[in-house]
């Protein structure tokens, strides 16, 4: 998978940020799956004309980044979780607030962790995504991710 960033303006104020200590929890306590580490970040200006700061991911977790996904007020607008391994970068979760989904958030997210993974030296960007999920699918898809896997299930009922 090698995403191919496209030229596309971001959506005005889109950026990610650097919590103060401790904030990341509320994060991790609302959101759904095995979190329950740190975010940290960085913010960038409505064109991520300025490179951010790398996040650090702390002994505990080496190689896990965090981000706060902000909309031009500051409002948070979604969450950015990727694991730096040797041999690809993975994004263990990319959520947006249905509020702004449609606007170009998640676009300009892909495209950030593309660019972490980019700074670490690393070439390959993984994800999961569900099979139901068509507007996820439409944009990794857009974004230049290619399907690698499909995984089948049986209902079993009792």
């Amino acid at each position: 998978m090698h995403p191919r960033p496209l030229c596309a303006p971001a959506p005005d104020g889109c950026g990610v940020r650097r919590l103060p200590g401790g904030q990341h929890r509320s994060l991790c306590a609302g959101a759904a799956g095995q979190r329950g580490c740190q975010r940290t970040g960085c913010r960038t200006g409505g064109g991520g004309a300025e490179p951010p700061p790398a996040a650090t991911s702390g002994p505990a977790h080496p190689g896990q980044l965090f981000w706060s996904i902000r909309t031009h007020d500051d409002a948070e607008a979604g969450l950015l979780w990727i694991h730096l391994q040797e041999a690809q970068a993975y994004i263990y979760d990319i959520e947006m607030r249905p509020s702004v989904r449609g606007q170009g958030y998640g676009t300009q997210t892909l495209r950030f962790a593309a660019e972490q993974a980019r700074a670490a030296g690393i070439d390959v960007l993984a994800l999961n995504v569900f099979g139901h999920n068509d507007d996820a699918r439409r944009l990794y898809t857009r974004e230049g991710f290619i399907e690698t896997e499909i995984v089948w299930s049986l209902a079993t009922p009792h």
